[in-house]
């Protein structure tokens, strides 16, 4: 599926569910890809904490700029 048609999914389905709290709707990851953003959430909290930009895009940490993959590898870009 293409990420222009999952955004668009997702954006419906938010706006369609917003007075129902009983349901949610969320990308489908891969076990491998799940493992990883816990992992990554756990080093994001503490960045944030310290003060530093962090955010997590698929199984990748940013953190001002730098890629950091699951395993601690920073990727200068």
């Amino acid at each position: 599926m293409r990420f222009k048609d999952c955004q668009f999914i997702l954006n419906t389905a938010g706006e369609k569910l917003k007075s129902n709290s009983n349901f949610a709707v969320q990308q489908d990851f891969s076990d491998r890809v799940r493992k990883h953003r816990k992992i990554l959430g756990q080093s994001m909290i503490s960045e944030r904490s310290n003060g530093h930009y962090a955010t997590i895009r698929y199984d990748k940490l940013i953190v001002n700029n730098d890629i950091i993959d699951w395993c601690g590898i920073i990727h200068y870009y």
